[in-house]
């Protein structure tokens, strides 16, 4: 692949039919140790005088891949993260704002819950918002809060999301509006997981009434905006939610989220104006973009929120052998992908974490004098050969790559490590699947090697490694007793300081055994038109969540909602 292969072809752009959306198919720092008082309200955004929000709009949004449901107990698919959040909500959420680097930290704020307090170091006490009331009109209570959380613990359901509320031990509802929750332990990670997308909280009563199949195909949660239809091959439509409990919020008549359009089909789109927003990874697209649509805004996030790795299935051959595993990792040139695909304005990624987590990852000039991440490294490469002899393939060996297709930065990723591993004898198949078809064959592992999303910003607050590594918790049946005790202490000791000695300690053990395998961080573009507003956060934080926040002037097109 040349250098700038990620940039779309303009001449196919042009041809593609404007109405392209019409004609697609259907760390964070641990929680101190002392009692912890949250703030009662989260600050509502302070506009200037000529940016006061506006009531009115459909927004059009896109996302890479559908969601294989609308269940977010069900699955740990990122698309149904993306479908649920203008409609769910947890009881806590990312505190983004100007003055904290979200590389470095993560503070949170409150959202269903109204406040929390850390009675001891095991004993988190909520109290929850009143006046909140689900999209069907019934009243939110924290019976909402303990089903949410026992049906993941339950065995039984096994629930892809269970680590992020694995480390509860017991839980007590103390009145409508309050609940007491037990750990097993002093949690260093616990406040930060129940922020997760993926851990919001669901309407008891639909359960008790349709069952948990319900949620598959109906939304009901408490957020700014309601389901209105769900097409599962082509977009989702979002209405209003006009019993906010943010008062005056959201200013958006509602969303729409299409899904399935191809690259150049949302390039087409946004020229168009038939799409508000668009996300791309890397600086040519952007600026080939900016060439045909001036009028555009954008901005730069400092990285990617995650990484793409090869995660090898550890457990059936030829990757159960750390040996073919090493000869993977040395054969990939990630300094020669990031020039390839970037020209270089990519991140190179140690293995378990995100290189611009800032103290907390392997510094970059130390990296690169480590086997397989050198920029020199002929050696490795040569090496990657031996060792493969060493292992019983002396002629190489053949294998199969998954990825998911409609990712825009999988595909180009998947050629060069075709093509990287091919150099070293090891001849793969590349494999691309649809989001849904993706997910099941990592669930049941019908896999050799997935391209995937290895790590997230989140750090312990991910449930992505105890997914794919801890024993009990992977689809692969692995099982490595020294990882679970050190991921154990990262998740129970507290502090700054020794949680970075325990990340060093957990990268070092990765680099060993390559469990998963690194490759690049991509960087970060929003592009949105310029009548939206509070679309792009922050500059130190690359991705926004506050659906709510967000509103479109008077200069936009006018839209009837689906």
């Amino acid at each position: 692949m040349k250098q700038g292969a990620l940039v779309w072809t303009w001449a196919a752009v042009a041809a593609t039919p404007l109405a392209v959306l019409a004609c697609q198919p259907a760390p964070l720092p641990p929680p101190a140790a002392a009692p912890v008082a949250a703030p009662a309200r989260p600050a509502a955004p302070v506009a200037t005088p000529a940016e006061q929000p506006q009531r009115g709009g459909v927004l059009h949004n896109q996302g890479a891949g559908k969601p294989p449901h609308l269940n977010p107990l069900t699955t740990s698919s990122t698309w149904m993260e993306l479908a649920g959040h203008p409609v769910y909500e947890g009881l806590l959420t990312r505190d983004i704002r100007a003055d904290f680097d979200w590389r470095a930290e993560f503070p949170l704020k409150p959202q269903l819950a109204e406040s929390w307090e850390l009675a001891d170091p095991t004993t988190y006490l909520f109290r929850l918002r009143s006046g909140v009331k689900w999209h069907d009109g019934k009243d939110f209570s924290a019976e909402d809060v303990a089903w949410t959380f026992g049906w993941q613990l339950d065995p039984a359901n096994v629930a892809p999301n269970r680590p992020l509320v694995d480390d509860i031990q017991a839980m007590e509802v103390t009145g409508p509006l309050a609940i007491r929750v037990k750990t097993k332990a002093p949690a260093a990670w616990f406040l930060h997981k129940l922020q997760s997308q993926r851990m919001p909280i669901l309407p008891a009563h639909v359960a008790a009434s349709d069952g948990v199949e319900a949620f598959n195909k109906r939304m009901v949660g408490t957020g700014a905006f309601k389901l209105k239809t769900f097409e599962a091959d082509r977009r989702i439509v979002y209405a209003r939610n006009e019993a906010y409990w943010q008062p005056g919020k959201p200013y958006l008549d509602g969303m729409v989220l299409f899904y399935g359009l191809d690259p150049s089909a949302r390039v087409a789109a946004i020229v168009a104006k038939e799409l508000d927003i668009l996300n791309v990874a890397d600086r040519a697209q952007l600026d080939g973009l900016l060439a045909a649509a001036s009028w555009l805004k954008y901005k730069e996030g400092l990285g990617g929120n995650t990484s793409q790795g090869i995660l090898p299935h550890l457990t059936k051959p030829p990757f159960d052998d750390a040996r073919v595993r090493r000869a993977v990792h040395l054969a990939i040139d990630r300094h020669g992908m990031n020039q390839v695909l970037l020209g270089g304005k990519g991140v190179v990624d140690p293995p378990g974490i995100l290189a611009i987590k800032k103290g907390w990852a392997i510094a970059p000039e130390e990296l690169e004098q480590l086997p397989g991440f050198r920029k020199d490294g002929v050696q490795d490469r040569g090496r990657a050969k031996e060792i493969l002899a060493e292992a019983g393939y002396p002629q190489g060996l053949k294998s199969r790559l998954a990825y998911t297709a409609s990712n825009v930065v999988a595909p180009p990723v998947a050629e060069v490590v075709e093509r990287q591993l091919r150099g070293a004898g090891i001849e793969v198949q590349l494999v691309p699947l649809e989001a849904a078809a993706f997910t099941k064959a990592e669930e049941t592992g019908n896999y050799d090697m997935l391209l995937t999303s290895l790590q997230r910003v989140d750090l312990a607050a991910d449930p992505t490694l105890p997914q794919i590594l801890l024993t009990g918790r992977n689809w692969a049946k692995f099982s490595d007793p020294q990882f679970d005790a050190l991921y154990q202490r990262i998740e129970t000791t507290q502090g700054d300081d020794a949680q970075k000695k325990l990340w060093r300690q957990l990268q070092d053990y990765l680099l060993d055994k390559l469990y998963v395998i690194p490759t690049i961080s991509f960087p970060y573009y929003n592009i949105w038109q310029p009548y939206v507003h509070n679309w792009s956060s922050p500059d130190n934080h690359a991705r926004p969540y506050q659906r709510g926040d967000m509103w479109m002037d008077s200069s936009g097109p006018k839209r009837v909602l689906p």
